[in-house]
């Protein structure tokens, strides 16, 4: 052999991966308990499910179980996860919560296995930072662990640091947090998968000696359901809870259903809305599904439909074209459901040819009697297709257990064939043990093992015996075992650096976005803002929630910035969030939490360091929920308890500003809850102010039963001040500067200023749009002061002095009748018609006014449906009752005169313009039918008299007159007194035309009418001269 010369090269300076941040990368922040994405999660109501609970709590607690092992499978729809939820909530409450995964189907991130054992150990390093470090080294060592079989990712991730830690007694495992809770396995794709899982979970955490008490819930789907029968891998390691069969949740349902209708009852005023009768009705239908129960209150609790009205429908609801959905939810349950055991079913070849559905139907049909003959009618046939059936059975079981015999062959070969593989591989030709090769397919990249027996098993080491003539240089040799390797050292996370990344720095009170931002003019303002401010400033007072509430445009951001400012100055504002619906970094409450963080940690050195260090320990905390969020970043728990703070240096009022700009009311009350929960029940000093549109989650949590009614003082701003002088000191300020423009003292009159305050009623909008208009530099004030004061709405009409605002309440407009008309039970209603009618009534618009009582009852309305049409308009209007009686109400006050103008310009309102012969010819059709309905209408009197004089103003409504007079509808006015036919002999002049269109297409309908007008003619005047008579 020749002489052989070996050059080993130095190792290269390799860049230390980060193992964290790159474990980090690979979890799921979507599948946490607490995620930002799974806000409002279905917990376990107050009172139900205390016995399943119970023992579900007492079974993960106790450390000292043999039995590590819990799985809970019930029905689809049962309450799983919300009892997983609930069991999380406690867990993390009482600090045993080591790691919880929740699947879910519809979500990329969480519906494979890919990332649940990377989540499981980002949580469990996350409580204890040795373990942390110890994860991280390991991932540091084989970047592409999450590439591998779950076996190995649990054995490198969490098996083999604890081992470790335990072994030099770093770590005492009784001391970490031990339940591990995973929910939805059945929602993880691929069932091989979900067995993959389950194996994993038993070979690696059941049967170690590790502290870990795993709690799965899951429908009772193949792997799962396999795993725990008779023979199954898990069955004598697991406890198994049957929720459908162990526990029966009638009870817990009716409770259910019994408190949420109480709490409607607040809201329709009436307590008598429901009966027993129909929560056991709802109770039998659901049984034992509490999704059925949950979705039938979802239904029925939709703030912007009559919870009468729906649960009628629940009720009596028959499937037909163009029927309401009260099911929806359950429905897309269901059919995932169905489309792929179908999948499923029909994919094994020996099935081929068989229908799923049609055979699902048959038992179904038969179970239901719904067969045409019944099997249990008629027995012969019964019998016959009994023994089909049951030998159609015995063939797809045999096929089945063939089909396991010999894939469990196949796999048992592979295993035998692989052993052999290894066992060539690692042994020579005499048995002895051989050095794999570095490029042996299957070992590139492959981890070394933290723990190995077999090293230094051997008296001694020897390298390439029987070799001659060999050199080697720059070779050093060590014996491991007086080797110790350590992780590497994590790179610190700069926790402030990753903090500032997730700000929205334009919502920021004195951000360069919202330069020249609305503020109050001197003397505007100045009681509301003097009362504000001392409110704010007094540390002392023990309300220290602020809310204020107005129309769209009455100055509420204007106020907001104002207050900003001036605590900036006196140095107690602690922290601003001003959101805006056009800009996509603050009309969320994604951003708030950090945002608000990073200006308190701005103020104080020590509190800048603890949020810090917070975000360090946690780098998806912007991923969990508004309430974890605030505990973690501003509740400050462990500045107070070291005394590291004095909580009265702190600048200690947080402003928020515009929350109806954020999307989504879901969002808006789920912030409001956690200042709620967070920030106003600990001992905190903060005092919060926030300014919203009298929109739906800050309205309901002001209002009396809100959650938010007792600790917040409330300024309503259209109701608690009269802005009519601040505007026209604005007006007047603004104009006279113009004078110095325009060299003319005298271009605008106290008159002027008064009609632009009367137009404004109150908003500041209003007012601030016009002189914008009128200021224009390259136009005349004087010339533009005219056309605001003079400006009548016509096709020619060029100038838009009102743009601005047009726009705002095109936005509104639009936003409420989307809403509104996505309600299945107003089908058929028109959002802007119904509007419309109730605001030309209100300004005098239609031909006569009608008392609101008629009004609603013409369009089969009543106050809490008219309180539902304007829902998503209180910053525009406000329904104010007066009394008890539906005779006090008015819909829509002149709280906004501009937006009233707006709805009567087509030129404004263009696409949401509703024309008056639209609504007088609505109003028309309402009496028409009215009056055919009678006696079971009340209104046949009222509506005999609005008909003519809405009928004159209406557009042709040809069809309806003529059902009208088939139904016998004349007669029924005929039967009437004559007072009630008044306005019917003031028809003649206008009864060609109205009749015009029928002449040709149906003379015989003319003819009923004119007999009848001429004969209600002679009537009235007869009746006329009787009245004379008597006096």
């Amino acid at each position: 052999m020749r002489d052989l010369n070996v050059m080993v090269p130095p190792t290269p300076n390799l860049e230390p991966v980060d193992g964290w941040k790159l474990l980090v990368e690979n979890i799921s922040p979507n599948a946490l308990h607490n995620s930002y994405v799974r806000y409002d999660a279905p917990k376990c109501d107050e009172d139900t499910r205390v016995e399943v609970t119970s023992e579900l709590m007492d079974r993960i607690g106790d450390r000292d179980s043999p039995q590590r092992l819990l799985c809970m499978t019930g029905a689809a729809g049962s309450g799983k996860s919300a009892l997983q939820q609930t069991i999380a909530e406690r867990c993390a409450g009482s600090g045993i919560l080591g790691a919880a995964y929740f699947f879910s189907s519809g979500d990329p991130t969480r519906n494979t296995t890919s990332t649940v054992v990377p989540t499981i150990a980002f949580q469990l390093g996350s409580h204890n930072p040795d373990l942390k470090q110890r994860i991280g080294g390991v991932v540091a060592q084989d970047p592409v662990i999450f590439k591998r079989s779950l076996r190995t990712q649990m054995d490198s991730l969490i098996v083999g640091p604890l081992k470790h830690l335990q072994e030099y007694a770093s770590l005492d495992l009784a001391t970490l947090p031990h339940a591990i809770l995973i929910d939805g396995l059945d929602e993880c794709k691929g069932e091989e998968r979900q067995e993959e899982l389950l194996t994993a979970l038993r070979e690696c955490l059941v049967t170690n000696d590790l502290p870990f008490h795993i709690f799965i819930a899951s429908r009772p789907e193949w792997a799962i359901r396999t795993a725990l029968e008779p023979g199954g891998h898990l069955r004598a390691v697991a406890y198994h809870v049957q929720l459908n069969d162990d526990y029966d949740a009638s009870e817990d349902m009716r409770r259910y259903l019994r408190r949420r209708f109480e709490q409607l009852s607040l809201r329709t005023g009436n307590p008598l809305w429901f009966t027993e009768d129909n929560i056991e009705t709802l109770v039998k239908a659901a049984s034992g599904q509490f999704i059925y129960v949950a979705t039938v209150y979802r239904y029925i609790s939709e703030r912007r439909a009559l919870p009468t009205g729906r649960l009628k429908i629940v009720l009596t609801w028959t499937p037909h074209e163009g029927q309401a959905r009260p099911f929806e939810a359950l429905d897309k349950l269901y059919t995932e459901i169905l489309l792929n055991a179908k999948k499923e079913y029909e994919a094994v070849d020996t099935h081929r040819g068989r229908d799923f559905l049609l055979f699902l139907r048959i038992h179904h049909a038969n179970c239901s009697g719904k067969l045409g003959f019944g099997m249990n009618r008629d027995p012969e046939a019964a019998a016959v297709i009994s023994t089909f059936f049951n030998k159609w059975k015995r063939d797809s079981e045999e096929d089945f257990n063939r089909l396991l015999r010999e894939d469990e062959k196949i796999h048992n070969g592979r295993k035998s064939d692989e052993g052999s593989q290894r066992s060539a591989r690692q042994t020579g030709p005499t048995g002895e043990p051989m050095l794999a090769a570095p490029f042996e397919e299957g070992l590139i990249g492959q981890p070394p093992p933290l723990t190995n027996p077999d090293i230094g098993a051997r008296p001694s080491q020897s390298f390439f015996e029987g070799a001659q003539h060999f050199q080697m240089r720059d070779f050093q040799h060590f014996n491991v075992n007086h080797v110790t390797v350590n992780p590497p050292n994590l790179e610190q996370v700069d926790g402030w650096k990753l903090l500032v990344e997730n700000i929205s720095p334009n919502a920021l009170h004195n951000s360069y976005a919202r330069y020249d931002a609305p503020k109050c003019d001197e003397d505007t303002r100045v009681e509301v803002t003097s009362e504000l401010m001392d409110r704010i400033g007094d540390r002392d007072s023990p309300q220290r929630l602020l809310c204020m509430t107005g129309a769209a445009g009455s100055g509420k951001s204007a106020l907001q910035q104002t207050i900003a400012e001036r605590c900036a100055e006196s140095g107690t504002l602690g922290s601003a969030y001003f959101f805006s619906s056009g800009d996509p970094t603050r009309n969320t409450t994604s951003t708030i939490v950090p945002t608000i963080a990073f200006q308190l940690g701005s103020h104080n050195p020590g509190v800048k360091k603890r949020i810090s260090a917070v975000v360090a320990e946690d780098s998806v905390i912007f991923k969990r929920s508004l309430r974890t969020q605030m505990d973690s970043l501003l509740v400050l728990k462990h500045l107070q308890e070291h005394a590291e703070l004095d909580l009265a240096t702190l600048p200690h009022v947080i402003l928020i500003d515009g929350l109806d700009e954020c999307k989504g009311e879901e969002r808006q009350q789920e912030l409001l809850i956690a200042i709620r929960e967070c920030l106003l029940t600990n001992d905190l000093p903060f005092h919060i102010f926030i300014a919203s549109r009298p929109e739906w989650a800050i309205r309901t949590a002001l209002e009396p039963g809100g959650h938010l009614r007792a600790l917040a003082y409330h300024v309503q701003l259209n109701v608690d001040y009269d802005a009519s002088p601040d505007t026209r000191r604005y007006l007047r300020r603004r104009f006279e500067q113009l004078s110095f423009r325009t060299g003319n003292p005298h271009w605008f009159t106290e008159s002027n200023i008064e009609t632009l305050v009367h137009a404004g009623s109150g908003q500041f909008i209003y007012v601030a749009t016009v002189y914008r208009y009128i200021s224009e530099r390259r136009a005349s004030p004087a010339e533009r002061l005219k056309i605001v004061l003079t400006w009548t709405p016509h096709e020619a009409q060029i100038a838009r002095p009102f743009e601005a605002l047009d726009k705002l309440y095109t936005e509104i407009l639009l936003n409420a009748k989307k809403k509104y008309e996505a309600v299945d039970t107003h089908c058929g209603r028109d959002f802007l018609l119904l509007l419309r009618v109730h605001q030309a009534n209100c300004s005098s618009r239609l031909s006569i006014w009608v008392p609101w009582m008629n009004i609603t009852k013409l369009l089969r309305m009543d106050k809490v449906s008219t309180e539902i049409l304007i829902s998503d308009l209180h910053s525009l209007a406000l329904l104010r009752i007066g009394g008890d009686d539906d005779s006090s109400i008015s819909s829509l006050p002149r709280l906004h005169k501009s937006f009233s103008d707006f709805l009567d310009a087509e030129s404004r309102a263009k696409d949401l313009f509703v024309p008056l012969t639209h609504v007088h010819a609505h109003l028309t059709k309402c009496c028409l039918l009215h009056i055919i309905q009678s006696p079971q209408s009340d209104l046949l009197e009222a509506a005999a008299r609005y008909f003519p004089i809405f009928w004159t103003k209406a557009r042709a409504i040809d069809d309806e007159i003529v059902d009208f007079t088939q139904k016998g509808g004349w007669d029924k006015i005929d039967s009437l007194d004559a007072y009630y036919k008044e306005y019917y002999s003031s028809l003649s002049d206008a009864f060609g035309p109205l009749i015009e269109g029928l002449k040709s297409r149906h003379p015989e309908v003319v003819v009923v009418i004119s007999t009848f007008f001429n004969k209600w003619k002679r009537d009235w005047e007869d009746w006329e001269h009787r009245l004379a008579g008597f006096t």
